[in-house]
């Protein structure tokens, strides 16, 4: 059964900084961090929220870290997509569209399948997100394969771009 989780803390990349009123001294404290969820019972996709406001610069690509990873069976992906809104009226878009994230992905030794979204904007503004805006969604998805199938690679060993090119 899918799931998503948090990374480890060593994966993370989204923190607050506090500063102790008594020393001075800074601390980083991990953002609480919303797992994906669907809107209503009969929505497709599992909505990514922000935990940072973004500014989507007019002609440019800006990655969303979400520190989140996605557990799946062996014959699953998760398909990212842009909320349908956000195309519509602010002309962004999942730059590598469709942004398809495997079942190996999931807890690999790069960043614990620390699921990053890179979002273009085609736009001619910037386009202003707020914490706690739904950004994305993933939907479920089944593949399958040849009855030839031969993976060059038996097992992934990083993340991002880490089967070749």
């Amino acid at each position: 059964m899918a799931q998503f989780h948090v990374v480890s803390d060593m994966h993370r990349r989204l923190f607050q900084v506090f500063e102790d009123t008594k020393t001075k001294k800074k601390h980083k404290f991990p953002k609480d961090i919303i797992l994906p969820q669907r809107s209503t019972p009969l929505s497709a996709g599992y909505d990514f929220v922000l935990v940072d406001d973004i500014d989507f610069l007019p002609n440019q690509t800006t990655i969303v870290v979400t520190d989140i990873k996605f557990e799946c069976a062996d014959d699953e992906f998760l398909d990212i997509r842009i909320r349908s809104s956000l195309g519509i009226k602010h002309n962004l878009m999942v730059a590598n569209q469709p942004a398809v994230i495997d079942a190996d992905y999931f807890e690999n030794p790069d960043n614990d399948g620390n699921i990053m979204i890179a979002i273009r904007n085609l736009g001619g503004i910037t386009y202003k997100a707020k914490t706690g805006e739904k950004i994305a969604q993933g939907l479920i998805m089944n593949y399958k394969t040849t009855i030839d199938d031969s993976p060059k690679i038996s097992k992934r060993l990083g993340g991002i771009g880490s089967t070749g090119k």
